[in-house]
């Protein structure tokens, strides 16, 4: 017996259609918990029935977003931040990416970039070594929803260690 990383969401599929199986709901009503079409439901429940828990992970899980832009964009920003924006803060780095490269992000996703979650008045150039590491450590093992609850860590160990097998 395996054990499977599940979410909340997940699970509680997994329990709703538990239940449709024992007789204590009905197809109808678990549709309407689990927030589907009824025939959806059946289809749930027959992936469930045909592997097992495991069926009802999300198959998105592990892989990058539709939306994300790829490391060479965000490259590309993070080196136009640091030689131009540096001191700027990320409202109107967004309106001088806008205008000058053509690059639209919204101040909300630049503030989630390393180098601005700092306050807009500290000088990284007089920073102890060890200030900066632990701010990397502290990045880097905070756990991410989309990468299942995971530290960057984590899934750096876990790449390095199927690129070397």
């Amino acid at each position: 017996m395996s054990v499977v990383a599940m979410s909340h969401g997940e699970l509680s599929r997994y329990d709703r259609l538990r239940r449709f199986e024992r007789g204590e709901l009905r197809i109808e009503d678990a549709a309407m918990l689990l927030g589907v079409c009824r025939r959806q439901a059946y289809r749930l429940l027959d992936r469930l029935r045909a592997d097992g828990p495991e069926a009802l992970i999300s198959w998105k899980r592990g892989r990058r977003s539709n939306r994300d832009f790829g490391d060479a964009f965000w490259l590309q920003v993070l080196n136009l931040v640091r030689e131009h924006y540096h001191d700027l803060g990320p409202t109107l780095i967004s309106e001088h990416l806008a205008e000058r490269q053509g690059i639209k992000l919204s101040h909300e996703i630049l503030r989630k970039l390393p180098c601005l979650s700092l306050p807009s008045d500290t000088d990284i150039a007089v920073m102890d070594g060890s200030v900066i590491q632990a701010i990397c450590v502290q990045l880097n093992s905070t756990p991410h929803r989309c990468l299942g609850f995971r530290t960057l860590l984590e899934v750096f160990a876990e790449k390095a260690s199927r690129h070397r097998a």
